[in-house]
């Protein structure tokens, strides 16, 4: 069994039974996504998203789902009106850029490494935004 998807199912389990301690309200959310998750990780574990010999085509639809979130995670969190547009802005960039990479550059069975880059470095910046403001506060 794969460590990643075995720490994935324990953090389901934790989730679940820390769930009703959850606060702020919204960080309970994230039982949702870690659903979406371990069905992911579970379905390409055994092979259930297996499409022409690949299985880059779920991960195309998920990662977008899954920066979106956190995006909403952050937008949440963060209390400055222009930084959440910012958040909020960047988030329906990535999703159209999503949505054209998919459509037009790298189709759906090859994984869309141009947009899960801009994800991530959308993560960072969010994460910095996150840091800067908890340290101001």
């Amino acid at each position: 069994m794969n460590l990643t998807v075995l720490i994935e199912i324990l953090s389901l389990f934790f989730c679940i039974i820390r769930y009703k301690k959850l606060n702020p309200s919204y960080l309970k959310w994230f039982l949702p996504l870690i659903v979406l998750t371990n069905i992911v990780e579970w379905g390409n574990f055994f092979k259930l998203f297996t499409y022409h010999h690949s299985n880059n085509w779920i991960y195309n639809i998920f990662n977008p789902i899954e920066f979106c979130f956190y995006g909403w995670f952050y937008y949440n969190y963060i209390t400055n009106s222009v930084k959440r547009k910012i958040i909020l802005y960047t988030c329906i960039i990535l999703v159209v850029a999503y949505i054209l990479n998919m459509l037009f550059i790298q189709g759906m069975v090859f994984f869309n490494s141009y947009t899960f880059l801009l994800g991530c470095l959308l993560m960072i910046y969010f994460t910095y935004l996150y840091f800067d403001q908890s340290i101001k506060s």
